[in-house]
């Protein structure tokens, strides 16, 4: 995902095609070194040369487009460059000394020890768009986040964190959230309040034993998610309540998976998925061995389904209905 909207549509071409297309320009020109691909051999992950990335965090404290603190330099340097994006590598834990560089629209956190934000600390940052913390030891953010009226990106993933503040719904420009791998178990209703909200990733830890049927676990959601129409990608969720039915309405979701599954979900299931025509990505769980998902509704897959991942097949008939079809890659785990 863009997190700046610096990459726009082309013609009738949307902005993360163009992305990938320079993306792959990128790699092609040796400027970028592929680490990782996925099973259909798209560039996962990447690297820089060590030499090439010198040049670029050069030319990039020069134009104050951004500055990496990693400790070799005091933090009043990268204050006086005044840069619009900071990316530190290494803190005493606390965050509060950065405060004076007002003008950040990103900020990347990438440290392994304990860092804290103080209450006043994010209402420093009025214009700020992206706020990275993945992996870092943070487990509470404060109730000012909600001043942040500017966040497009959201990045909690792999924090200790326990729970959202509930000023999480005044983020109302967010586009993107990550929560997966963290303590969080159940979403606040005031995530219901985000109506530019695209991305939600929310999925926990890959438990080593499969047998144990809980290769993923998801996330208990508001019975108002559903409201939310800009919704692109959610993973993933509880089958809990009503949700199987109100999936029905989101229509504009491209990437979905689905835990806690019950036989007594499927016709739901089933009629909702069906109504999701962009749906190209699809995960379906259960979390108990005495459950089967059949599956058996699901003979009209939506048309744009390239992936279908199953856990727990043994009674799934419209498997191989789905597994006829060339363009979808079904991965089913039994």
């Amino acid at each position: 995902m863009d997190r700046e909207g610096f990459v726009q549509q082309v013609d009738r071409t949307a902005p993360k095609e163009v992305a990938e297309s320079y993306l792959m320009e990128l790699i092609l020109r040796s400027m970028l070194q592929v680490v990782r691909r996925n099973e259909f051999g798209r560039p996962k992950r990447c690297k820089m040369h060590d030499l090439l990335r010198e040049i670029g965090l050069s030319i990039s404290e020069k134009e104050k487009f951004g500055v990496v603190y990693d400790g070799k330099v005091e933090i009043g340097e990268c204050e006086s460059h005044q840069a619009r994006r900071l990316s530190i590598q290494t803190t005493k834990g606390d965050l509060q000394s950065y405060s004076s560089i007002t003008r950040l629209r990103s900020l990347f956190v990438f440290v392994n020890g304990s860092v804290s934000f103080s209450n006043t600390l994010l209402s420093k940052f009025k214009l700020l768009r992206t706020l990275d913390l993945e992996n870092a030891a943070i487990d509470v953010l404060p109730e000012e986040l909600g001043t942040l009226f500017n966040l497009r990106y959201l990045n909690l993933r792999g924090t200790p964190m326990a729970e959202l503040p509930k000023s999480i719904g005044e983020l109302r420009n967010l586009e993107l959230l990550d929560i997966s791998e963290t303590n969080i178990k159940e979403l606040p209703s005031e995530v219901a309040k985000l109506q530019n909200l695209r991305h939600l990733n929310m999925w926990s830890k890959f438990i080593a034993d499969i047998h144990n049927f809980e290769l993923v676990r998801g996330m208990q959601v508001p019975f108002e998610i559903s409201k939310l129409k800009k919704l692109q990608v959610m993973a993933n969720i509880e089958a809990e309540g009503n949700i199987i039915k109100q999936l029905r309405s989101m229509t504009q979701v491209s990437r979905m998976g689905i835990s806690n599954l019950k036989e007594a979900d499927e016709q739901n299931m089933c009629s909702s998925i069906q109504n999701l025509k962009l749906l190209h990505h699809l995960c379906l769980m259960v979390n108990n061995e005495t459950e089967f998902l059949r599956v058996d509704a699901l003979r009209t897959p939506p048309p744009q389904l390239q992936k279908f991942f199953v856990w727990e097949t043994r009674k799934c008939t419209a498997l191989v209905l789905l597994t006829s079809k060339p363009n979808i890659f079904v991965v089913a785990l039994v």
